[in-house]
């Protein structure tokens, strides 16, 4: 079954504007984040994880990126306006420290970006950092996987996602509350060999699609279906017992 929006990340369109995107950026490595500006995703943790990973590794200074694309949220609640004032000020403090006229370790953009436009974004990214503090599936994992057309990029995900318990075993899995496993990781991830990391992303695709929406409605019936039969069997066996 082909893999949902791999035809739409195929186009000679979007290779063209991951291009442009990679180019814009002007770094050896990119990373990039996506998703809804809100405390539960992590911004705040994740900002200050890239800069204990420039701290420590100052010789990927002026090389590596994240660019963070913060889509508004809730904008006309006091909390969430407070919060992305926070994340402003971290990023700015964070570019001061370490970035320079024509290098910005972190760029960030606050704007929601066309569901057509996001492949380009991950086709352009080495590595894809979803770290929510809390979160449910988290759709951006397997949007990501589908638009990997080349099998070369790699993932840096929550444990506490709840795609972490489908993917733990292919991506790089961490705490996104230990801002030292996550600086750690994001060196782990950029320094994936080539080999490792098409093997793991080429075992992704093929599970996210083989695992689509029709796998996981009859995975949940199924669990359905065998919930009853034990449960009209224990019955059963408690009527006997008192016969």
């Amino acid at each position: 079954m082909r893999i949902a929006g791999q035809k739409q990340a195929n186009t000679p369109d979007i290779k063209s504007k991951a291009q442009v995107i990679r180019a814009e950026a002007g770094v050896e490595f990119l990373g990039l984040a996506v998703e809804r500006l809100d405390y539960t995703k992590g911004i705040l943790e994740r900002v200050r994880a890239v800069e204990l990973f420039l701290q420590e590794n100052p010789n990927y200074q002026g090389r590596f990126t994240l660019l963070q694309i913060a889509a508004p949220s809730r904008t006309g609640i006091d909390q969430y306006r407070k919060y992305r004032e926070q994340v402003e000020r971290e990023i700015h403090r964070v570019n001061d420290r370490f970035g320079n006229e024509v290098w910005k370790p972190i760029q960030c953009r606050y704007e929601t970006v066309p569901r057509e436009n996001l492949s380009a974004y991950y086709q352009a990214a080495d590595l894809m950092c979803i770290l929510p503090l809390r979160d449910g599936m988290n759709l951006v994992t397997k949007e990501y996987v589908a638009s990997c057309l080349e099998c070369n990029g790699a993932i840096l995900l929550s444990n506490k996602a709840g795609v972490a318990e489908e993917f733990g075993d292919y991506v790089l899995l961490v705490n996104p509350f230990d801002t030292k496993a996550v600086a750690k990781a994001l060196k782990q991830g950029l320094e994936l060999d080539p080999v490792t990391r098409a093997t793991k992303m080429a075992q992704l695709r093929e599970k996210v699609g083989h695992q689509d929406l029709n796998w996981w409605l009859q995975r949940h019936l199924d669990e359905i279906g065998a919930f009853l039969l034990e449960d009209r069997t224990d019955s059963g066996t408690h009527i006997a017992c008192h016969s």
